[in-house]
């Protein structure tokens, strides 16, 4: 379930965790955009 919440309102672990998954999302974006560019044909 998803809630808004203003940033000064996160607790400790909510805002660990958004990073957490920004970070693994921008991983993932990262890799998938590094094949794309140097696969070879």
């Amino acid at each position: 379930m998803w809630t808004i919440k203003p940033f000064d309102e996160l607790t400790t672990k909510e805002l660990f965790d958004i990073y957490y998954l920004r970070t693994a999302v921008f991983v993932v974006e990262r890799s998938a955009t590094t094949k794309k560019w140097t696969k070879r044909t």
